[in-house]
């Protein structure tokens, strides 16, 4: 399979996928920084 740009050329399974991958990260990403925010606080 040969990967393009633009999701329309994607499944929708590999969109889902992506999905999750991105919302992982960013949770991932947020916990870290709320983290961060409450050390600096103290």
């Amino acid at each position: 399979m040969e990967l393009r740009k633009g999701g329309a050329t994607m499944t929708a399974e590999a969109q889902q996928k992506l999905n999750n991958e991105m919302a992982t990260k960013k949770k991932s990403f947020d916990r870290e920084a709320d983290h961060l925010n409450a050390e600096v606080e103290r």
